[in-house]
């Protein structure tokens, strides 16, 4: 690997590193909550992140309304025997007394039935969290990627 390459990178990870940094600690404590949530497949704790009002705007620009997005994720926590998540920040901003969050956020499902391959979920976007009644919770998803693909197994040779 040529130095250069080397720089760019280190500089990458830092500037990552600093992004990241510049999200609130309660916002990242709920990301943490709901990481949590996920990995349990516990739907209904993971509902409960989400304000009575939730929108989520996919890449085309077509809202779809919490009770659509919950069908969704019903649907693919049904027959999954666990989940992996990662979640990588990049930038956070306040307004109004909302946080924005940047983010790019990768799920990986294994389901309960036999030779059944993962389910990943790919999504990059920005979320909208709001305090409501003492606790943070998510108003708005507006996505700029949104990919549900299976995994591909990789050849033994």
């Amino acid at each position: 690997m040529n130095k250069p390459l080397i720089v760019l990178s280190l500089g990458l990870m830092a500037a990552t590193s600093l992004a990241a940094g510049t999200v609130p600690k309660v916002i990242k404590a709920r990301y943490t909550a709901l990481e949590g949530t996920i990995r349990k497949l516990d739907i209904k704790s993971f509902e409960m992140s989400f304000s009575s009002d939730y929108v989520c705007v996919d890449p085309q620009g077509k809202s779809q309304s919490r009770e659509d997005f919950f069908a969704e994720v019903e649907k693919l926590f049904a027959d999954a025997k666990s989940a992996t998540v990662k979640i990588k920040f990049f930038d956070s901003k306040s307004h109004d007394g909302m946080v924005d969050v940047s983010f790019d956020f990768t799920t990986k499902i294994s389901s309960k039935l036999p030779k059944t391959p993962k389910t990943v979920v790919h999504e990059v976007g920005t979320d909208t969290w709001k305090q409501v009644d003492g606790q943070w919770v998510m108003v708005k998803t507006v996505d700029t990627k949104m990919d549900v693909t299976t995994e591909k197994k990789k050849k033994k040779g």
